[in-house]
């Protein structure tokens, strides 16, 4: 899987799954807290999707750290791959 299609999952997870205000983008380097306001909750149901949907384990940091989309993405490259 590549990083381009990983970007594309997780942005569509985080439109699904989380109340961003209208006209948001989410980019690459986007801060999912600072940028997106993704509160805690909703970062453990995006962490928590990404999971799900490709079958793996993020480690807990992923959940509690402050990161950005493409810290996000990088992850789960180096996971899948």
């Amino acid at each position: 899987m590549s990083q381009t299609e990983i970007y594309a999952l997780v942005k569509n997870i985080i439109e699904e799954h989380t109340t961003l205000r209208e006209g948001t983008a989410i980019e690459l380097s986007s801060c999912l807290e600072d940028d997106l306001k993704i509160d805690s909750m909703e970062r453990l149901v995006v962490v928590m999707e990404i999971e799900k949907q490709l079958g793996i384990q993020l480690h807990d940091d992923h959940v509690y750290e402050k990161m950005t989309v493409q810290n996000l993405v990088d992850s789960v490259y180096a996971t899948v791959n």
